[in-house]
């Protein structure tokens, strides 16, 4: 009886060594790819090894990895957007005789965030401020 709750006790600790290696194995693939997001890299994406909490751990991670590339290449097309609509505009307000004119382009100011914003952007100086409305 002592011999045979031995085994068993035997195949019990093999059983929790192996689950908490297991765990570890997941853990460590969740961190090193979200370590590699935090700096800036949205090319690895998380293995999803089981389908229980860590798969959907590991899932909704890759989620968020695509969504993050997808973002970033929509910002990256909006900059690009942006310059090529900031080229278009005259540098100097045009001159007319007998009309003041004013204008200022608020697009980018409002949806860029402010570390992606350029600060070269032609403006305009307006002669009669009251005439302008944000």
């Amino acid at each position: 009886m002592i011999f045979v709750m031995t085994i068993l006790l035997g195949f019990l600790v093999n059983l929790i060594i192996s689950h908490s290696r297991n765990m570890k194995l997941l853990f460590d693939n969740q961190t090193r790819v979200l370590d590699r997001v935090s700096r800036g890299d949205l090319f690895e994406m998380a293995p999803v090894a089981t389908s229980d909490e860590f798969g959907f751990i590991a899932g909704y991670t890759n989620d968020m990895i695509a969504g993050l590339r997808h973002r970033t290449r929509l910002i990256a097309a909006l900059k690009v957007a942006e310059e090529i609509q900031q080229t278009l505009l005259p540098a100097d307000a045009p001159a007319f005789s007998g009309a003041d004119l004013a204008g200022k382009s608020l697009w980018g100011m409002r949806f860029w965030p402010a570390s992606t914003r350029s600060e070269e952007r032609p403006t305009w100086k307006t002669t009669s401020p009251s005439s302008c409305s944000n």
